[in-house]
């Protein structure tokens, strides 16, 4: 048997056991793309009812926290940078205001079936406002990133997750995060086990990561962060490439 055939038995297994270790029968893929892992994260927190993000409820504070990051404006979306600074912050408002939206479409309805059909519609009617959203979402990322790597250097405790993220040579702070990795998320880049963790603890949610090609090994179930998000609200995807990510639902 070929490499890739041997593989392609395993992700097979690996599917069929979903239903029956974790009680998910329906996958649903709510974007294609490098944006995946956040759209169907964002996606199942909208249908679930869940709150706005505590950064995002004074979005301003958030974006206080960058205001003496003078490498901000390294900052781009799709990777297309924008070296006029001050329209570059304005941009970044525009994301924020874009995500706040999506939690106000989503609080119309009380409905959980009727969020999630609202929220299809409205995610494929709004494509540009949904991308901002997206790229709103990277920014709660980097404001956290920034909030912890503070924490850090005053001796605070901060979650584990927060030590190998800087612990990397190409993250070792948040300016070298966004170039490096986050400025990327959404073309060419791909989620690393660490920035799950950045996200789900940014959005208030504890992310399960199946992998069906990683079938009988630990790989095959992660949680993100894996301490201390216990009682966050669980959103669970399947990815068999680490590249997409799509949505499990029961």
């Amino acid at each position: 048997m070929t490499k890739s055939r041997r593989l392609n038995a395993v992700a097979k297994e690996g599917l069929q056991l979903i239903p029956r270790l974790f009680s998910c029968r329906h996958v649903l893929q709510v974007r294609g793309d490098g944006y995946s892992v956040i759209c169907a994260s964002v996606f199942r927190m909208l249908t679930l009812g869940q709150p706005l993000p505590s950064r995002l409820i004074d979005a301003d504070h958030s974006l206080g926290i960058f205001r003496e990051q003078s490498w901000l404006d390294s900052w781009s979306v799709s990777c297309e940078t924008d070296t006029n600074g001050s329209r570059n912050r304005l941009t970044m408002q525009q994301c924020l205001q874009s995500l706040k939206n999506l939690f106000l479409v989503a609080n119309t309805t009380l409905d959980e079936a009727d969020r999630q059909c609202r929220l299809a519609e409205y995610f494929n009617i709004q494509q540009q406002v949904v991308l901002e959203a997206l790229e709103g979402v990277k920014l709660l990322m980097l404001s956290e990133a920034v909030a912890l790597h503070d924490a850090c250097r005053a001796g605070h405790d901060v979650p584990t997750f927060t030590w190998l993220l800087f612990a990397r040579e190409s993250s070792h702070d948040p300016r070298a995060f966004l170039c490096n990795h986050l400025n990327h998320v959404g073309t060419s880049g791909r989620f690393d086990e660490v920035e799950l963790s950045l996200l789900a603890y940014a959005l208030g949610i504890r992310l399960h990561i199946l992998r069906p090609h990683h079938a009988g090994t630990e790989d095959y179930s992660s949680c993100h962060p894996e301490v201390g998000s216990e009682h966050f609200p669980s959103v669970s995807l399947v990815t068999v490439d680490d590249v997409q990510y799509d949505l499990l639902l029961k």
